[in-house]
């Protein structure tokens, strides 16, 4: 009897936490309901946007990679005015903008625009006719635009030109070379729910079932504490507890959110089992 009551405060304590959990969880939800509702008719325009993969890093890792741009790097940190523990974000962008093919002329023409290879002009030369011909070079100023869209897990950027010999016409540029490094901060305290699944085992024999948990202490990217679950095991419900959890997506270069962990479970009647769940992060 004195089982039961402990099971039940267990019990209410877990669904209050779930519920409390559940406040950020939907409210994402809606924010990503609005943002999918402007998406959905629309039609991509461009051509050239580069897609790649936000890979997740420290600020330390990620000067060590930078190989021959480090200098650069902490030039441009130690010119912040942000504390490095402020950083979220390193990327690096590579264009090559080709030229246009080699024109080979016996006279000299009255005028030629010089083109890139999409197009763009870049410079003018010109003959102005008289006793003492005037010949005129003009180079075009070009303004380069970036747009970067940097997410959690894919970032896009899109370049795109515009010379003054040609006003009000933007040509894209394709990009080489694109990364984009995440300076992921860890919050240290906040509700993260987990979808998943476990296998217990104990002395009325093993079984598995679906889960949902939520976890409150994120130390390292990698590493999470102080998971309570809540689910069944064998069609039999079960609430349990799991001291820390590991990410093995983590190393992992396509599936980034598949967390393990493994600690004791109560079932309905009072059954303790130890069990290990694994799951993905909402």
């Amino acid at each position: 009897m004195k089982d039961s009551k402990y099971l039940s405060y267990l019990g209410l304590l877990v669904l209050l936490l779930l519920v409390f959990g559940s406040g950020w969880l939907i409210r994402d939800i809606g924010a990503n309901s609005d943002m999918e509702s402007v998406l959905k008719d629309h039609e991509i325009q461009l051509e050239e946007i580069e897609v790649v993969r936000t890979k997740n890093t420290t600020l330390v890792k990620a000067l060590a990679s930078a190989d021959e741009d480090r200098a650069v790097l902490l030039d441009e940190i130690a010119s912040m005015k942000s504390k490095p523990t402020e950083i979220r974000y390193i990327t690096k962008v590579e264009t090559v903008i080709q030229g246009s093919e080699t024109i080979v002329v016996t006279e000299l023409p009255g005028s030629h625009t010089f083109q890139l290879e999409s197009g763009l002009p870049v410079a003018e030369f010109s003959v102005v006719p008289g006793v003492k011909p005037e010949y005129k070079f003009d180079t075009a100023d070009l303004t380069i635009k970036a747009n970067v869209v940097i997410g959690e897990r894919d970032s896009a950027i899109s370049l795109i030109m515009e010379s003054d010999l040609e006003p009000g016409i933007e040509r894209e540029v394709p990009v080489a070379e694109f990364t984009v490094q995440h300076i992921r901060k860890n919050k240290l305290v906040e509700p993260n729910i987990l979808i998943g699944a476990g296998i217990s085992a104990g002395a009325t024999g093993v079984g598995a079932g679906p889960q949902i948990a939520v976890s409150f202490i994120h130390p390292k990217d990698e590493w999470d504490l102080l998971q309570i679950r809540a689910g069944s095991s064998s069609g039999k419900a079960q609430i349990g507890f799991d001291p820390a959890l590991y990410n093995l997506g983590g190393p992992l270069p396509v599936v980034t959110n598949l967390w393990v962990g493994a600690g004791v479970s109560i079932d309905a009647r009072g059954q303790t089992q130890a069990t290990v769940s694994i799951g993905a992060k909402l």
